[in-house]
C-alpha cells in the first residue's frame, strides 16, 4: 500500500493518510492526529495515473 501524507486545513500538520473505513472510491477521509479535526477530500490521483500510462 502507497504511503500518502496530508496537511490539516486547520492546524497545519502534515501526517501520514490511512484508509478509513468511511473510505470510498470517490471520497477520502482524514483525521488529524493533533488537533482532531476531519475531513474529506475527492479522489483525483487514480485517474492522473491513468493518464500518465497513456
Amino acid at each position: 500500500m502507497e504511503q500518502t501524507t496530508h496537511t490539516c486545513p486547520v492546524c497545519g500538520t502534515t501526517g501520514p493518510c490511512s484508509r478509513s473505513s468511511g473510505e470510498t472510491d470517490e471520497f477520502r477521509y482524514h483525521n488529524c492526529h493533533v488537533c482532531g479535526s476531519t475531513w474529506k477530500e475527492q479522489k483525483v490521483l487514480s485517474t492522473a495515473k491513468s493518464e500518465m500510462k497513456s
